[in-house]
């Protein structure tokens, strides 16, 4: 298991530089299986997940998941959106858990994640430092979760011309 660093894990998201010794895809896995473990303790077994445009937000999107997946947590898979969809696809589809991959406004070379454990709630301090300590003790809740996909865009759009 990589060994990630605490200082990536802020008050209300999680960020890094894309490298070795950072977030790369298999930190990105183990950020999945820490928070799915997360989730499952608080009885949520669904989350909505979706990437920003950055070259790696696909692949860190898709190690996110599989780590989700192995715990048991089943993934709505809504593709390339920006952070407010997301939070809109989380009442949209009724579901809780909630990864978006972004680095927000952070430069090029940098990425992170936002972690929602219900309706327009992301996960503060006290609950990322949970997410890490899960992490670095390995101690992980073990599932078979599926994935869905979902097109959100179309239903947005006739949101917005309503």
């Amino acid at each position: 298991m990589p060994k990630l660093k605490k200082t990536m894990f802020r008050e209300y998201d999680l960020r890094g530089r894309e490298a070795d010794d950072e977030l790369n895809d298999s930190s990105m896995y183990y950020i999945g299986r820490g928070f799915g473990t997360f989730l499952r303790k608080k009885n949520i077994d669904t989350a909505v997940v979706g990437h920003d445009a950055r070259g790696t937000s696909e692949s860190f999107h898709a190690s996110v998941i599989k780590g989700l997946i192995e715990c048991g947590v089943n993934v709505v898979d809504i593709g390339t959106i920006t952070t407010p969809m997301g939070y809109w696809a989380q009442y949209f589809l009724k579901v809780k858990g909630l990864v978006t991959v972004t680095a927000s406004h952070n430069p090029v070379g940098w990425n992170g994640v936002k972690l929602g454990s219900d309706l327009s709630y992301t996960l503060l301090g006290d609950e990322l430092a949970d997410v890490y300590d899960t992490i670095e003790k390995e101690e992980f809740i073990n599932g078979k979760g599926t994935i869905t996909k979902k097109d959100i865009l179309e239903r947005l759009r006739q949101v917005r011309a309503n």
